[in-house]
């Protein structure tokens, strides 16, 4: 009989649940890309992070105002320290870590798409525009 405990979903007080993907953002200064990235990510994930290290032009408000986990960060100039603020605060059992002038374009919610049988990683395709980040 196969055992129903395993990947891909998880027993939790004896009902098994769907793996839930946390969307995570390291931001500063952001204000001007931050919206687009944050409502690409409405319904898609379980769970968005934003960590600020330290923005004055509104990124803060903007974060709040879409009901994310907003957290502080001071930048110590280690992006790595940073990024693992954020991840030491999502909760999913996936994450997708994402720059806020990037967009996610799914027309399916993540952690759908992460609960399917022998499913261990994903690639992202990503599409350059111009004034947003270079690739």
């Amino acid at each position: 009989m196969l055992e129903t405990s395993h990947y891909p979903a998880i027993r939790q007080s004896g009902q098994l649940r769907s793996l839930r993907v946390s969307a995570v953002l390291i931001v500063r200064n952001e204000a001007s890309f931050l919206a687009g990235c944050l409502e690409s990510l409405e319904g898609k994930v379980d769970e968005i992070v934003v960590v600020d290290t330290g923005s004055t032009d509104g990124t803060r408000e903007i974060a709040a105002s879409k009901g994310v986990r907003l957290l502080d960060f001071p930048w110590i100039d280690d992006f790595a320290a940073a990024r693992n603020h954020a991840l030491d605060a999502a909760r999913g059992d996936w994450i997708l870590y994402i720059d806020a002038d990037e967009r996610l374009d799914s027309p399916l919610a993540l952690s759908d798409i992460v609960s399917k049988p022998g499913h261990v990683g994903f690639m992202m395709k990503f599409r350059p525009k111009v004034g947003y980040s270079p690739y």
